[in-house]
């Protein structure tokens, strides 16, 4: 999903449905967020010197979006779950 990502080929808004089942695990956004920076942190750190500044700038644009749809989801989510 990651890479489907970020390269463009999977719309972040057509992926982020699967959120509303680990709300439902009791996974909530920060955990959410908080496992895709570990993805991310562990791939730079295996990357090592071959981590550069234009991935660096891509995933962080990424993970901004990815912050913004999720906690949409979350927001839709919280709002039907009486």
């Amino acid at each position: 999903m990651i890479m489907e990502l970020a390269d463009g080929s999977l719309d972040i808004n057509h992926s982020a449905y699967w959120i509303t089942d680990h709300l439902a695990w009791g996974v909530g956004k920060a955990m959410v967020i908080d496992m895709f920076n570990i993805i991310f942190e562990t791939i730079r750190d295996g990357l090592g010197k071959q981590w550069e500044t234009e991935m660096e700038v891509a995933w962080c644009e990424l993970m901004d979006e990815m912050t913004r749809v999720f906690g949409e989801q979350v927001a839709i989510y919280s709002n039907t779950d009486n």
